[in-house]
């Protein structure tokens, strides 16, 4: 079937892989710890990081700290 240009509408394919998901309630603290390292991990004041990306930083910031503990 071809678009309104006369083109075929380019083919959208995945790859699935499964992840693990969890759900957890955020007490008020862990709330303010999350929002304070967002801002260290965005790149700039704008920047909206996704919480992955700061719980990815977080979690290996403390494999690479281990020893600190």
């Amino acid at each position: 079937m071809l678009g309104i240009d006369g083109f075929a509408p380019p083919v959208c394919t995945s790859v699935y892989m499964p992840t693990k998901r969890t759900t957890f309630r955020l007490s008020d603290e862990r709330e303010q710890l999350l929002e304070e390292a967002s801002a260290i991990v965005a790149d700039d004041p704008e920047d909206d990081s996704l919480m992955a990306d700061v719980i990815d930083t977080a979690l290996t910031h403390l494999a690479e700290s281990e020893q600190n503990i």
